[in-house]
């Protein structure tokens, strides 16, 4: 059972038990029991099984019925077991994409409300070195024209040598 939240898919695990009361029946544990059933049958002489064969096709379905119902109980639990941890599990998801959703809304609202300030500023720092910038080019332009008089003072004095 998957369940999908937004993007986000979520697959429960499934949970080991290390009783041995309640462990999973593997193939190799079933095999084990059809061998000795049929252990049982063969052992028993065609005389006797005839006699006991009533009591013994009793006895094994009491058997198979008890392990059944055995089985059917710990794989129950097993599921009860595993249908709790993904339900916490999901409780936890959906708090923790409500969280999420919280901040980016709150990050947004922040982010919205400042930029109109941090956007006022860089105007700001832009007239300023605007208005800098205007007050180098005029000083180069000063620098400019009296590097122009100095050299021509020079050549003049020069010329006079």
């Amino acid at each position: 059972m998957m369940k999908m939240m937004g993007g986000f898919t979520y697959s429960p695990f499934q949970i080991w038990i290390d009783s041995d009361d309640e462990a999973y029946t593997t193939k190799g544990e079933l095999n084990y029991l059809h061998e000795k059933i049929d252990q049982l049958i063969l052992a028993s002489k065609p005389s006797s099984y005839e006699a006991y064969s009533k009591v013994f096709v009793e006895s094994i379905l009491e058997w198979v019925t008890k392990e059944h119902v055995a089985n059917t109980s710990t794989m129950t639990k097993a599921v009860s077991d595993s249908a709790d941890v993904y339900k916490s599990t999901t409780e936890k998801a959906d708090k923790l994409i409500a969280y999420t959703i919280e901040f980016m809304e709150d990050y947004k609202t922040t982010y919205n409300y400042n930029i109109f300030d941090v956007n006022k500023a860089i105007q700001n720092v832009g007239a300023v070195f605007k208005a800098e910038i205007a007050n180098f080019v005029e000083l180069r332009q000063g620098f400019q024209s009296d590097n122009q008089a100095f050299q021509s003072s020079i050549d003049a004095k020069i010329s006079k040598l």
